[in-house]
This record gives structure tokens, sequence and C-alpha cells, in this order.
């Protein structure tokens, strides 16, 4: 059974920024991802990011947002499902491709 999980994104150009972010049930917005104190999540200033040990708060719909001088272009979502919880059925989201 695996125990972590790998979100990634290809982009080309110079000085990339990458935000990524997470779907907030509360607020219905996206967010910037920022994981609980003590986790192991890797990479969230890279194009991948990285869960060693996934959690059941881990569960929910991803995207990334990629700027640079030239200006900014968000992903479609990414829905990670954790212990075969289906967010996606559960909950309706606002269109994310807006920059």
């Amino acid at each position: 059974m695996a125990t972590g999980a790998q979100l990634w994104v290809k982009a080309d150009g110079s000085s990339l920024k990458y935000i990524w972010q997470k779907f907030n049930n509360e607020t219905k917005l996206f967010e910037e991802f920022v994981p609980a104190a003590g986790r192991e999540i890797s990479g969230l200033e890279t194009g991948t990011l990285t869960f060693d040990n996934l959690l059941m708060e881990d569960n929910g719909v991803y995207l990334c947002k990629i700027e640079n001088a030239c200006g900014s272009v968000t992903t479609d979502t990414f829905s990670l499902s954790v212990g075969g919880v289906q967010y996606l059925q559960k909950h309706s989201l606002p269109h994310s491709r807006s920059t």
C-alpha cells in the first residue's frame, strides 16, 4: 500500500515561482497550501509537491499557480484521494482557471 503521493507540473521559463494551493471547503476558495507543523511535505516552491506520509487531512483538491515577470498561469486541479474518500463527489468547486 502506498503511503505517499506526488503532484507535479512542468513549466518552461525563467525565474519561475510555484504557489501550491488547496481548496478550502469553508471559504469555497483556493488558498495557499501551508502544511501543518511537523508534516513531511516537500516541494512547496517547486513543480513537484511530495507527500511522504499521507494523512486524511491531505484529502482534497489542489492546483498550482506559476508566476514570473511575464505573468502567471494556473493549472487544472489535482484531486488527491486518501483512504478511498472521493472528494469531488461531495463538494462543488469554483472554476479555477482565472489568473
